[in-house]
């Protein structure tokens, strides 16, 4: 879990800091978890608790870097979920929300008290998710002081059309509130079950 941070605006961002962002903590989870895959596949069992941020997962001003570099490790995460299956390699991921060096100057966590977020509090839910026990494989989980839970993307049922026909811009714009309406919305375990439901209407 090596992080940095170089906050500010996109416009204020020079791209080697963006770049900076994502080699330490995008690149930095793939290497570590590119060595330690061959061994976890050759033994058929593995742990991977990947880190991310409620700030990739729902946005924060000022944090664009950090934010596409931890809504990327999601991605790494999705994929390596079904890689891992069969050698019994579980990946999940956490977004962990505690008072740290780094996150200590931020304003959000001077409303809190500090023994409510502090890193001890996030330790069961890493112990358990890297436990024999824990069969979850492809979840994100927050933790905190008195608060866990289970972050889940989910699409909606969508607006249906004639899929023989070439919509238009008028159609999207007659369909928009159907589209984003969020009833029945549901998740999908890899782009098979995504495709089978958007295209094949299964």
């Amino acid at each position: 879990n090596a992080g940095v941070l170089r906050d500010r605006t996109f416009h204020k961002t020079t791209l080697d800091d963006f770049e900076f962002v994502l080699k330490v903590h995008l690149l930095g989870t793939a290497y570590v978890t590119h060595a330690a895959w061959p061994i976890m596949r050759e033994k058929g069992y593995g742990r991977v608790l990947m880190v991310t941020s409620n700030t990739g997962l729902y946005g924060n001003f000022g944090q664009t870097a950090y934010g596409t570099a931890k809504l990327g490790v999601i991605g790494m995460m999705n994929t390596l979920k079904l890689e891992g299956s069969k050698y019994n390699i579980n990946v999940n991921a956490i977004a962990p929300m505690a008072i740290t060096r780094m996150t200590a100057p931020t304003a959000l966590f001077e409303k809190v008290d500090r023994t409510q977020i502090a890193p001890e509090q996030v330790a069961a839910m890493v112990v358990w998710l890297c436990s024999k026990d824990c069969g979850a494989t492809g979840q994100i989980l927050v933790a905190t002081g008195g608060y866990y839970s289970s972050v889940r993307y989910v699409e909606g049922r969508g607006a249906r059309t004639d899929k023989h026909a070439l919509a238009t811009p008028e159609t999207i714009q007659k369909l928009w509130p159907q589209i984003l309406d969020g009833a029945g919305a549901q998740p999908f375990n890899d782009v098979s079950e995504n495709m089978a439901f958007a295209v094949l209407h299964e």
